[in-house]
């Protein structure tokens, strides 16, 4: 009798155990689901970003060419100085949450 009770009591944790794991695994892939999603998120941000900043390098040297040649006003310089530095703080902000997307994606794919 009391063998009989031990061995139910080791199979209903041997199932518990089991429903754990299998807990544990399904809520990795579901966190693992959500750092691809965000990762693909990221990825178009970053390629949108990296484009626009770009785009504002060859603006300012436009700018600066303009400005030597007597075409531009200082003020309208500054302006497209500004312009570029916004879109590089926002390609460099973008970059770095693809970067840290992508490890969190590999870190969860490990698992």
């Amino acid at each position: 009798m009391e063998r009989q009770k031990k061995i139910r009591q080791l199979r209903l944790q041997l199932q518990a155990d089991q429903l754990r794991y299998e807990d544990e695994r399904n809520k990795n892939r579901l966190d693992f689901l959500a750092a691809s999603r965000e990762a693909a998120i990221y990825e178009k941000n970053y390629t949108r970003a990296r484009e626009n900043f770009l785009l504002a390098g060859q603006n300012l040297r436009l700018s600066e060419e303009q400005f030597l040649e007597g075409r531009l006003r200082i003020s309208d310089l500054n302006l497209a100085n500004f312009n570029y530095q916004q879109e590089k703080n926002n390609y460099l902000n973008t970059a770095y949450h693809y970067i840290s997307s992508m490890l969190n994606m590999e870190r969860l794919g490990r698992y």
